[in-house]
């Protein structure tokens, strides 16, 4: 099975060095994936049609679907085995990491990693014909919880670092002096920097791709939150770290062919290396030398969550006007800070 699955994996990178997942072909960057109930048969990958879109079943790790960009099932048009499902649905809007780390990778898959160290977010050495496009993360640790503290974007030579806080909220370019952010216009690497600053708590820093594209650094509190926008759905062809790699989000390891399912093996994974940049400032407290410091696991469920003032019922209705999908996040993210207002970061 092991072996089944490497092989899976090889053709997997081949389909995007073709351009078969997305990109030129799909026009929309989303993946499209079978509902689980009808989920069921093993379909060879090296059959697929040119211009699929692929997910891997979550029942049995193995099993493939395939969808067109319009939804509709490929099984009434090629032949029906290699159909797992009869219905699809696009799952995916944007990729983001955010709160006590969140992270929603280019395919919709939602996923926590709580190691406090430098990160790859997002790697993409072909971005702007090879001009080049990186984005890192810093998080932090808080006992039995972490966040995301700061996130570089790196595009050629040119970096904007952005750190969260309250009242002063702080952003670097290129590793100069510290400035406070403040609303108004700038560029990174020729590409127009937009700078709003919402209140002594929210600020944005929008850098746009053209195309609808963009690159977004949200502060709220101390929290980052680094959002990527995909309109044009070719303007990270290539890209891989812990968004996933695109467009499909499957978590792949660094050698572009391992998926790796166990989400703390592949946040370790994509820890900043001791080959790779530096793109802070100044050096972290966990260095790339070292792992990932973890949250202290050893404090019990009950004095993490149900101690402080601060009830599953407050969070709750904090969190009530946010989206389904990112509810749980929220009040998860309100009840470790103990603060109502982190509502306000989604």
């Amino acid at each position: 099975m092991v072996f089944i699955k490497h092989i899976l994996g090889l053709f997997l990178l081949a389909a995007l060095a073709d351009g078969a997942y997305g990109g030129k072909n799909s026009g929309d960057g989303c993946k499209h994936t079978m509902k689980p109930e009808h989920s069921g048969r093993k379909i060879p990958l090296m059959f697929a049609p040119p211009d699929i879109i692929m997910d891997k079943d979550d029942d049995d790790g193995f099993c493939y679907r395939f969808c067109s960009k319009s939804g509709d099932l490929y099984g009434s048009k090629y032949n029906p085995d290699w159909i797992c499902g009869d219905f699809c649905d696009e799952v995916c809007d944007q990729a983001q990491a955010s709160g006590d780390p969140h992270f929603t990778t280019f395919g919709g898959e939602k996923f926590d990693y709580h190691g406090a160290c430098d990160l790859v977010l997002l790697k993409d050495p072909k971005f702007a014909h090879g001009l080049g496009l990186t984005v890192h993360i810093r998080t932090e640790r808080r006992t039995w919880w972490s966040f995301i503290k700061a996130a570089t974007v790196q595009i050629g030579e040119d970096t904007l670092e952005v750190m969260g806080g309250t009242g002063s909220i702080s952003y670097w370019m290129n590793g100069g002096d510290k400035m406070e952010l403040q609303t108004g216009d700038a560029s990174l690497s020729d590409f127009p920097l937009h700078f709003q600053r919402v209140n002594d708590v929210h600020t944005r820093a929008r850098i746009d791709l053209g195309n609808g594209d963009a690159i977004a650094v949200e502060t709220f509190k101390d929290f980052v939150r680094v959002n990527i926008m995909n309109k044009s759905n070719n303007a990270f062809v290539g890209a891989a770290g812990l968004l996933g790699a695109f467009p499909h989000g499957a978590k792949v390891a660094r050698d572009g062919v391992t998926v790796m399912e166990d989400n703390n093996a592949f946040g370790q994974e994509w820890q900043v290396r001791v080959a790779e940049p530096m793109l802070f400032h100044e050096v972290g407290p966990v260095q790339a030398h070292e792992e990932c410091a973890m949250p202290d696991t050893t404090t019990s469920k009950g004095r993490r969550l149900g101690e402080g003032a601060i009830t599953d019922e407050d969070a709750a209705l904090a969190c009530a006007r946010v989206s389904e999908g990112d509810r749980d996040a929220c009040i998860f993210d309100v009840m470790a800070t103990q603060d109502k207002d982190m509502a306000g970061s989604y």
